[in-house]
């Protein structure tokens, strides 16, 4: 039977003759971050579609690896040292447009070693037609690719570019979580909190602000929701194995779509006496439901605010009432929530006016942390999309140095 390394191999960029460090799969903003800060040893996203991805390939009985080389901080000679001592037919890693250079130069030395390389992610879904001419690439998969990983293994099918297969994510077996690094996954959300994992309970946003690029490149625009007895059940097995002083971080791209379906995934969380946090909309549900959420463990939430300029917010399709929006983050700071804001600039139309707006506001709002960002059109998003000139330089970008 052939065998696959499910990789995340390291991301290092030279600028200027310093070495930065880089966060791609599991990361909706893949980005660079200076070799002498510390903040990858406080930021590690979980890479959920390729840990789904493994588990679904060893449910199948396919002789599958997992290699996470960047939450394991290795070089690039130690990721190929793995890889070739696993000896695979194939690899698959994500490739995302910011990390593009470095992923295909990582492609041209594993093909270089006669192993067929298989990409997908953000940049192979856009790109795919492009990428499938590298002669390092054997084929790309658009999409979510879990399923056709699947298929393209039990088949041992021909090179190209592969659809995505659609499914019904409960049909997805829980992430694989490798216990060799399990507990350095981490998110800054809580606090850099220890014994962090993260889970979805569901997949894609249906918001459509202009500068987002996974839920118009990856979901299609599409909204899926795991149903409560699946999460009900991963809850469970996380607790049984690692006991109920985990923190649970539900990294949904909007956690709190549905009221009714929130505060009832909040009573599993209670059930089992857990501290929680979520990514949310700020706008979506009432004050008594983020009261009863707060009461059922919720104890951290990450939003995204962007600006507090209604002409740039309307601008970027985001849909927040400013107002109403600071009156709910003052809300939660009452009742004892910590509150992660993010904000970018740079948007489209963007004024001087509008971004001293958004430093009153962000200078005003009392909450446990917040974040500021260079906001720049991805590759699939509407506002890519929207543009004349697509000639933008996105190598090794550098997000979370980008101040107010």
């Amino acid at each position: 039977m052939a065998k696959i390394v499910i990789a995340n191999p390291p991301w290092y960029y030279n600028e200027n003759n310093e070495w930065r460090f880089g966060v791609r799969s599991g990361s909706r903003w893949p980005f660079t971050v200076g070799h002498e800060k510390d903040f990858l040893n406080r930021y590690r996203p979980f890479p959920f579609w390729l840990t789904y991805a493994h588990s679904l390939l060893k449910q199948n009985e396919i002789n599958s690896v997992f290699i996470d080389s960047i939450t394991r901080g290795d070089t690039y000679s130690q990721f190929y040292r793995s890889v070739l001592y696993e000896n695979p037919e194939f690899v698959f890693f994500e490739i995302s447009t910011p990390s593009f250079l470095n992923d295909i130069t990582v492609a041209k030395e594993l093909h270089a070693h006669g192993i067929k390389v298989l990409v997908g992610g953000t940049h192979a879904t856009v790109f795919a037609e492009t990428l499938i001419e590298e002669k390092c690439i054997y084929a790309v998969f658009k999409g979510e690719y879990e399923f056709a990983l699947l298929d393209f293994m039990k088949q041992f099918e021909t090179p190209g570019i592969k659809e995505s297969v659609p499914f019904d994510i409960d049909t997805l077996p829980f992430p694989y979580r490798d216990e060799n690094v399990i507990w350095q996954y981490r998110e800054r959300t809580h606090g850099y909190t220890p014994f962090q994992i993260s889970i979805l309970t569901s997949r894609g946003c249906p918001y459509g602000c202009i500068f987002c690029q996974w839920p118009k490149v990856i979901y299609s625009g599409k909204v899926r929701f795991r149903s409560i007895s699946s999460i009900h059940e991963e809850i469970k097995m996380l607790v049984d194995k690692f006991g109920n002083n985990i923190h649970i971080y539900v990294d949904d791209e909007t956690f709190d779509i549905d009221e009714k379906r929130s505060i009832e995934i909040s009573k599993i969380f209670a059930r089992y006496n857990l501290q929680w946090s979520a990514m949310c909309r700020i706008d979506t549900i009432s004050l008594s439901a983020w009261e009863t959420l707060y009461n059922n463990g919720l104890k951290y939430v990450n939003v995204g605010i962007e600006s507090a300029s209604p002409k740039v917010l309307k601008s970027i399709n985001k849909k927040l009432d400013i107002v109403k929006a600071e009156e709910a983050i003052n809300f939660l700071h009452k009742i004892g929530m910590k509150v992660h804001l993010t904000f970018t600039f740079g948007a489209p139309g963007e004024t001087e006016e509008d971004i001293a707006l958004t430093k009153q506001f962000y200078d005003r709002v009392k909450v446990a942390s917040k974040q500021t960002s260079r906001c720049i059109p991805l590759p699939g998003s509407q506002w890519w999309e929207s543009l004349d000139n697509k000639n933008i330089n996105y190598d090794g970008y550098k997000t979370l140095e980008q101040k107010l």
